[in-house]
Protein backbone atom coordinates (compact mmCIF):
# COMPACT_ATOMS: atom_id res chain seq x y z
CA UNK A 1 0.00 0.00 0.00
CA UNK A 2 2.73 2.45 1.02
CA UNK A 3 4.73 1.77 -2.16
CA UNK A 4 1.60 2.44 -4.25
CA UNK A 5 1.03 5.75 -2.48
CA UNK A 6 4.66 6.77 -3.04
CA UNK A 7 4.41 5.84 -6.72
CA UNK A 8 1.25 7.93 -7.06
CA UNK A 9 2.96 10.94 -5.50
CA UNK A 10 0.66 11.04 -2.46
CA UNK A 11 3.45 11.99 -0.08
CA UNK A 12 1.31 13.83 2.50
CA UNK A 13 -1.14 10.94 2.68
CA UNK A 14 1.78 8.55 3.04
CA UNK A 15 3.20 10.62 5.93
CA UNK A 16 -0.15 10.42 7.68
CA UNK A 17 -0.38 6.68 7.04
CA UNK A 18 3.13 6.04 8.40
CA UNK A 19 2.56 8.22 11.46
CA UNK A 20 -0.70 6.44 12.34
CA UNK A 21 0.85 3.02 11.75
CA UNK A 22 3.82 3.82 13.99
CA UNK A 23 1.46 4.72 16.83
CA UNK A 24 0.02 1.20 16.59
CA UNK A 25 3.30 -0.61 15.81
CA UNK A 26 6.07 1.62 17.23
CA UNK A 27 8.75 -1.11 17.06
CA UNK A 28 8.13 -2.21 13.48
CA UNK A 29 11.49 -2.02 11.68
CA UNK A 30 10.01 -1.65 8.18
CA UNK A 31 7.78 1.20 9.33
CA UNK A 32 10.72 2.93 10.97
CA UNK A 33 12.74 2.64 7.77
CA UNK A 34 9.82 4.03 5.80
CA UNK A 35 9.48 6.93 8.25
CA UNK A 36 13.11 7.86 7.66
CA UNK A 37 12.60 7.91 3.90
CA UNK A 38 9.26 9.74 4.00
CA UNK A 39 9.98 12.39 6.64
CA UNK A 40 13.62 13.00 5.70
CA UNK A 41 14.97 15.31 8.40
CA UNK A 42 12.94 16.18 11.48
CA UNK A 43 11.16 13.03 12.57
CA UNK A 44 12.94 10.86 10.03
CA UNK A 45 16.57 11.62 10.83
CA UNK A 46 15.95 11.72 14.57
CA UNK A 47 14.01 8.46 14.44
CA UNK A 48 16.75 6.80 12.41
CA UNK A 49 19.36 7.97 14.91
CA UNK A 50 17.43 6.80 17.98
CA UNK A 51 16.61 3.50 16.27
CA UNK A 52 20.28 2.97 15.43
CA UNK A 53 21.37 3.42 19.04
CA UNK A 54 18.50 1.30 20.35
CA UNK A 55 19.38 -1.54 18.00
CA UNK A 56 23.04 -1.26 18.97
CA UNK A 57 22.14 -1.61 22.65
CA UNK A 58 20.22 -4.79 21.80
CA UNK A 59 23.23 -6.16 19.94
CA UNK A 60 21.58 -5.82 16.52
CA UNK A 61 23.38 -4.40 13.47
CA UNK A 62 22.43 -0.73 13.20
CA UNK A 63 24.62 0.34 10.26
CA UNK A 64 21.65 0.97 7.94
CA UNK A 65 20.03 3.43 10.36
CA UNK A 66 23.22 5.36 11.11
CA UNK A 67 23.75 5.65 7.36
CA UNK A 68 20.23 7.01 6.81
CA UNK A 69 20.35 9.39 9.78
CA UNK A 70 23.73 10.91 8.91
CA UNK A 71 22.83 11.46 5.26
CA UNK A 72 19.43 12.90 6.19
CA UNK A 73 21.00 15.39 8.62
CA UNK A 74 23.60 16.40 6.02
CA UNK A 75 21.06 16.84 3.24
CA UNK A 76 18.89 19.16 5.32
CA UNK A 77 21.57 21.47 6.64
CA UNK A 78 22.58 20.00 9.99
CA UNK A 79 26.04 19.39 8.59
CA UNK A 80 28.09 19.76 11.78
CA UNK A 81 25.77 17.38 13.62
CA UNK A 82 26.00 14.87 10.77
CA UNK A 83 29.80 15.00 11.07
CA UNK A 84 29.69 14.57 14.86
CA UNK A 85 27.36 11.58 14.54
CA UNK A 86 29.58 9.97 11.90
CA UNK A 87 32.71 10.59 13.96
CA UNK A 88 31.08 9.08 17.06
CA UNK A 89 29.74 6.08 15.15
CA UNK A 90 33.14 5.49 13.56
CA UNK A 91 35.02 5.69 16.86
CA UNK A 92 32.60 3.25 18.48
CA UNK A 93 32.93 0.83 15.56
CA UNK A 94 29.29 1.31 14.55
CA UNK A 95 30.21 2.36 11.00
CA UNK A 96 33.47 0.67 9.95
CA UNK A 97 35.50 2.74 7.49
CA UNK A 98 35.71 -0.23 5.13
CA UNK A 99 31.94 -0.13 4.45
CA UNK A 100 30.20 1.58 1.55
CA UNK A 101 27.93 3.29 4.09
CA UNK A 102 30.94 5.13 5.57
CA UNK A 103 31.94 6.41 2.14
CA UNK A 104 28.37 7.46 1.34
CA UNK A 105 28.13 9.41 4.59
CA UNK A 106 31.45 11.19 4.01
CA UNK A 107 30.49 12.18 0.48
CA UNK A 108 27.03 13.37 1.64
CA UNK A 109 28.63 15.57 4.31
CA UNK A 110 31.20 16.98 1.87
CA UNK A 111 28.47 17.70 -0.68
CA UNK A 112 26.47 19.52 2.00
CA UNK A 113 29.61 21.44 3.04
CA UNK A 114 30.00 22.65 -0.53
CA UNK A 115 26.37 23.67 -0.82
CA UNK A 116 26.27 25.48 2.53
CA UNK A 117 29.76 26.95 2.70
CA UNK A 118 31.68 24.91 5.28
CA UNK A 119 35.16 24.42 3.75
CA UNK A 120 36.91 23.61 7.04
CA UNK A 121 34.39 20.92 7.90
CA UNK A 122 34.77 19.42 4.42
CA UNK A 123 38.51 19.17 5.07
CA UNK A 124 38.00 17.55 8.46
CA UNK A 125 35.64 14.85 7.25
CA UNK A 126 37.81 14.05 4.23
CA UNK A 127 40.92 13.91 6.43
CA UNK A 128 39.17 11.45 8.74
CA UNK A 129 38.21 9.28 5.75
CA UNK A 130 41.65 9.49 4.16
CA UNK A 131 43.39 8.29 7.33
CA UNK A 132 41.16 5.27 7.90
CA UNK A 133 41.47 1.78 6.50
CA UNK A 134 38.97 2.56 3.73
CA UNK A 135 39.66 0.54 0.58
CA UNK A 136 39.96 1.62 -2.12
CA UNK A 137 41.29 4.95 -0.91
CA UNK A 138 38.75 7.74 -1.39
CA UNK A 139 38.97 10.02 -4.40
CA UNK A 140 39.68 13.64 -3.45
CA UNK A 141 37.41 14.91 -6.25
CA UNK A 142 34.30 15.28 -4.03
CA UNK A 143 36.42 17.35 -1.62
CA UNK A 144 37.72 19.57 -4.42
CA UNK A 145 34.16 20.03 -5.64
CA UNK A 146 33.01 21.02 -2.14
CA UNK A 147 35.87 23.53 -1.81
CA UNK A 148 35.18 24.93 -5.28
CA UNK A 149 31.51 25.46 -4.38
CA UNK A 150 32.64 27.27 -1.22
CA UNK A 151 35.02 29.49 -3.19
CA UNK A 152 37.88 28.26 -0.96
CA UNK A 153 40.48 28.93 -3.65
CA UNK A 154 43.62 29.18 -1.47
CA UNK A 155 42.76 26.00 0.42
CA UNK A 156 42.17 24.10 -2.78
CA UNK A 157 45.44 25.34 -4.28
CA UNK A 158 47.41 24.30 -1.18
CA UNK A 159 45.97 20.76 -1.24
CA UNK A 160 46.54 20.40 -4.97
CA UNK A 161 50.20 21.30 -4.56
CA UNK A 162 50.62 18.20 -2.39
CA UNK A 163 48.40 15.76 -4.31
CA UNK A 164 48.87 16.78 -7.96
CA UNK A 165 51.39 14.01 -8.67
CA UNK A 166 48.87 11.35 -7.66
CA UNK A 167 46.16 12.45 -10.09
CA UNK A 168 45.38 10.88 -13.43
CA UNK A 169 45.15 12.99 -16.59
CA UNK A 170 41.33 12.84 -16.48
CA UNK A 171 41.26 13.96 -12.84
CA UNK A 172 43.67 16.77 -13.66
CA UNK A 173 41.27 18.14 -16.29
CA UNK A 174 38.32 17.97 -13.88
CA UNK A 175 40.28 19.67 -11.12
CA UNK A 176 41.38 22.48 -13.45
CA UNK A 177 37.71 23.18 -14.17
CA UNK A 178 36.97 23.16 -10.44
CA UNK A 179 39.82 25.61 -9.84
CA UNK A 180 38.20 28.03 -12.29
CA UNK A 181 34.89 27.59 -10.46
CA UNK A 182 36.59 28.15 -7.09
CA UNK A 183 38.18 31.38 -8.35
CA UNK A 184 34.85 32.62 -9.69
CA UNK A 185 32.98 31.81 -6.49
CA UNK A 186 35.70 33.28 -4.28
CA UNK A 187 34.85 36.68 -5.77
CA UNK A 188 31.12 36.09 -5.26
CA UNK A 189 31.52 34.70 -1.74
CA UNK A 190 34.61 36.30 -0.18
CA UNK A 191 33.40 35.55 3.35
CA UNK A 192 33.60 31.79 2.63
CA UNK A 193 37.27 31.78 1.66
CA UNK A 194 39.47 29.70 3.97
CA UNK A 195 43.03 30.92 4.61
CA UNK A 196 45.75 28.36 3.95
CA UNK A 197 46.96 28.36 7.56
CA UNK A 198 43.63 26.87 8.67
CA UNK A 199 44.23 23.66 6.69
CA UNK A 200 46.45 22.10 9.33
CA UNK A 201 44.15 22.99 12.23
Amino acid sequence: MAQNMMAMGKKEELKQHVSQSLQVFPDDIDLQRMAVEVFGEGQGAARAESTAFALHEMGVTSLHYFDLAIRAYAATGRVAYAYQLLHHAYQKGLIPSSTKAFGRCVEAIMRACGERGHPRLALRVFDMWNHTSAQPKPSPLPLYEALANCGAMETMHAILTESKKLMSAEEDVLVRRLQVKAKHRSHLLPHLRTPVYLIKQ
